[in-house]
């Protein structure tokens, strides 16, 4: 159970407890005022009083007159007692102040934050500073008690000590004894006869410990009860029982007060089914139209639920075609006879509204027209529930925005009209960083980096960043607008410079230097579809060395790259065997295609839709290829804040340079192996030179396939960083496939002489010959764990437990694997 929700200790239920009891005496003639006293003043003056006093001085005063001031005086709450007495022409008050706060303490309030009930007790008047009313510390010492009691804590108390000092003050010290809530042992159901006793207690928010007990859920509280006889008492109406009632409801307390028995008595009635539907009214729709909306039919049991969907569509209709305050009353005529309920529904349209203003607030970095460009809904037009809630979802998958509410205001004088506004809380839309770190895929790391999803307030992408590990250094800039035409065209603008060195990290060894520049635009179909075209300039530079996959060298050679056998000399001037270097450039001229689909809820952290990616490359150039890759993701609400996600990454490439290969294993595709160690591999060229077996180097494949799904669980704690964090159960399947049939191919390698399984040619040259160019592995590997990821202002930061369930000898696992910077 989460902690108590003590927080709505407000002191509006305090307050409207406090009442006071005055006292009257007065003398029963009148009497002529030419002195006037007030005795047993302290820290209140005599010139405060005096403007609330009805007496003046020289009045003839009588005894309703008198009391009347007494009143006034009590009224004050300065003083805890008045008694007035009169001398002859003299009036004297003698009054009792009551004394002041000096100070407040609270001991023991572990459930009860000591903000909230400063505040809660500083709106009854019970605060350091303010006078002390004995009716109040009674009425708040029994407050508190109930409230603890309604939370299961039956054994606490609250004791409130006063200890007086100098200068008629007092000091508060407020103890709370709280004990242990109260735990329930046992849910005894009386009178169901349709649904089973387990069926019933599945469905009620208390529990008993006999379900679990190790669980925290069979802590009782009364907001949990009721909670759980609204449910019961929905879970029959959705069956049909429009009759069903709840005879009795009880909690039997042990005498320790630790244990609670609960009761509760049903009587379920008959089932009943849905009869004729009608509509009344102005209903403006023809029925059949309107019937289109009715999610049930004459004949099937009756459900609370449906006829609740039913009336939200009708109310939707009539609210996205402009009648924004149409009042939609079902009625509903129960038939005992004949167990039907017939449905009446009555709709009075009232008038079309629409839509003055539209005003934005909480935005301090976003500009006004970022937001404005969201707009679904305009001013001026008819207003939209749909597109209301269309114009707040787009402002959320912006990801500037951490929430967004929409409010909307009647316009006075103007009943025809409201205005929006949308109040919004803005997160971190980008990072600037200055770090040095490690990742295992990528060794020690340095990194400059700036990226701005929203830059200047402006709804621009902007990066531009440094990066340089033991595989990895790059340079790059690029911007993204999203709305480089008013309609929504995007255009996005980047270039780079990487060279990448691939050698330790689970890919055949050799070095990329790559440079060029990408420009592409995006166009929108709908509200969740667009298409998008570029055309990118590269120049990739391939350098490899003898650990170079003999694959991979032969697909450069036969590109036109150039090979050097270096040969290497002993101390005595012989040739004992060479250093081979290979090296090639590329340059190729690729179109860009895509299509994106997304129904998320947000881009960071989603909760339900799902989306889909597809990018289709054509190279030309040096090297003429095809290349498509698809991603997908849905997310599916289960319940109490679980959220299943299924993933898919699918690729294909069609003679692709063996750099654009595919690679699958680690984090982002197979949790639990190596980074990129999954796939076809081919000998080390020294290796396969020296007619030496050898499993090989990793040299990816031109087909991709891996999938998995996840088990996103809600954090059991509640607060904003936990928002910020994701733990899930996950299942990882994938792998990388060759479909070249260059598996099948053998090639002849030159070699020295010495060499392991060389033979000498007639020309006197010496060669490895049928050396296999690539082995290949078509069987998925599977993997299962667990994971968190924490999005932190410098990008998220993962880390997964995962464990292959199929591993085959050679591969290569690592159960724990982190990351920082993307989203998986």
């Amino acid at each position: 159970m989460s902690k108590p929700n003590f927080s709505r200790f407000v002191t509006t239920s305090i307050a409207a407890s406090v009442m006071m009891i005055m006292a009257t005496q007065a003398r029963a003639e009148s009497f002529v005022v030419n002195d006037l006293a007030i005795s047993g003043l302290q820290r209140v003056t005599v010139e405060s009083l005096q403007t609330i006093l009805p007496i003046r001085m020289g009045q003839s005063v009588s005894d309703s007159e008198l009391a009347d001031s007494i009143r006034a005086l009590y009224a004050t709450g300065q003083f805890s007692n008045v008694q007035a007495d009169v001398r002859g022409d003299q009036l004297v008050f003698f009054v009792t102040e009551r004394p002041t706060i000096a100070e407040i303490n609270f001991e023991g309030n572990r459930l009860i934050p000591k903000d909230g009930l400063t505040e809660g007790l500083k709106a009854t008047g019970l605060e350091v500073g303010g006078v002390l009313k004995q009716s109040t510390v009674h009425i708040i010492e029994t407050e508190l008690k109930n409230q603890y009691i309604s939370q299961g804590y039956y054994n606490s108390d609250i004791k409130v000590k006063q200890t007086e000092l100098d200068g008629n003050r007092v000091k508060l010290d407020i103890e709370f004894i709280e004990g242990k809530a109260a735990k329930i042992v046992d849910i005894n159901i009386i009178g169901n006869h349709y649904f089973s006793d387990d069926d019933i207690k599945s469905e009620l928010a208390i529990k008993d410990s006999n379900l679990n007990p190790l669980s925290k859920k069979d802590r009782y509280t009364q907001e949990k009860f009721n909670a759980s006889l609204e449910g019961l008492k929905a879970k029959y109406q959705n069956e049909g029982f429009v009759r069903f009632k709840i005879d009795n409801s009880a909690l039997n307390i042990d005498e320790d007060k630790n244990k609670v028995f609960v009761e509760i008595a049903v009587d379920e009635g008959e089932r009943y089914q849905f009869g004729d539907v009608r509509f009344l009214g102005k209903t403006t729709y023809d029925d059949d139209a309107l019937s289109e909306l009715i999610t049930f039919k004459a004949g099937e049991s009756y459900s609370q639920a449906k006829l609740d969907e039913a009336t939200a569509n009708i109310t939707n209709k009539f609210g996205d075609d402009g009648y924004y305050y149409a009042q939609i009353r079902p009625i509903s005529h129960i038939d005992d006879a004949n167990r039907t309920v017939n449905v009446d529904y009555y709709i009075d349209p009232v008038r079309p509204v629409y839509v003055r203003r539209i005003n934005f607030s909480g935005n301090i970095k976003t500009k006004d027209e970022v937001m404005r460009r969201e707009m679904r809904q305009l001013e001026g037009a008819l207003a939209s529930n749909q597109k209301i809630q269309l114009s707040r979802a787009r402002l959320m998958r912006t990801g500037f925005f951490k929430d967004v509410k929409v409010e909307t205001r009647a316009v006075p004088n103007s009943p025809d009209q409201i205005d929006l506004n949308f109040i919004v809380e803005e997160q971190p839309s980008g990072s600037s960083t200055l770090a040095a770190g490690y990742s295992q895929s990528g060794g020690i790391t340095f990194q400059v980096d700036l990226s701005q999803n929203n830059f200047m307030g402006t709804g621009n992408r902007v990066t531009a960043g440094f990066t340089r590990s033991e595989t990895r250094e790059s340079y790059s800039l690029g911007m993204t607008n999203p709305f480089f035409t008013e309609n929504g065209v995007s255009q996005s603008v980047n270039a780079y410079h990487r060279k990448t060195k691939y050698d330790s990290k689970n890919i055949s060894n050799y070095v990329l230097d790559s440079y060029g520049a990408t420009l592409s635009y995006g166009y929108p179909i709908n509200e969740n579809q667009r298409i998008s075209g570029g055309l990118n300039f590269d120049n990739t530079k391939v350098r490899g060395g003898p650990y170079m996959g003999i694959a991979n060298v032969k697909q450069l050679l036969d590109d036109g790259g150039k090979g050097d056998y270096t040969p290497i000399y002993n101390e005595n001037g012989d040739i004992t065997g060479t250093d081979p270097s290979f090296e090639k450039d590329y340059t190729t001229y690729n179109a860009i295609l895509g299509w994106n689909y997304s129904s998320l809820d947000r881009p960071v952290f989603p909760t339900k839709g799902m989306s889909h990616e597809v990018d289709l490359t054509l190279g030309f150039g040096d090297r003429t290829f095809q290349k498509v890759n698809y991603r997908g993701n849905a997310y599916f609400p289960l319940w109490k804040g679980t959220i299943l996600r299924g993933w898919t990454k699918l690729g294909y490439g069609n003679d692709l340079p063996f750099y654009e290969n595919f690679y699958a294993g680690g984090y982002g595709s197979v949790r639990g192996y190596d980074a990129s160690s999954l796939g076809p591999r081919s000998a080390a060229y020294a290796a396969a030179r020296s007619g030496f077996a050898q499993r090989g180097e990793k040299v990816g494949g031109n087909a991709l396939a891996s999938f998995g799904a996840e088990l996103i669980l809600p954090m059991p704690f509640k607060g904003d960083w936990a928002d910020q964090v994701r733990p899930v159960i996950f299942f990882d399947a994938g792998q990388v496939f060759d479909t070249t049939g260059r598996d099948k191919e053998t090639v002849n390698i030159p070699a020295l002489t010495g060499d392991v399984g060389a033979r000498q040619h007639s020309n006197g040259a010496l060669s490895v010959e049928n050396y296999p160019l690539l082995s290949t592995d078509n069987e998925l590997r599977y993997s299962a764990g667990v994971g968190a990821t924490w999005y932190t202002p410098i990008g998220p930061i993962s880390i997964s437990y995962a464990k292959p369930l199929n591993k085959k000898a050679g591969d290569q696992t690592e159960n724990i694997q982190f990351q920082i910077g993307s989203v998986f």
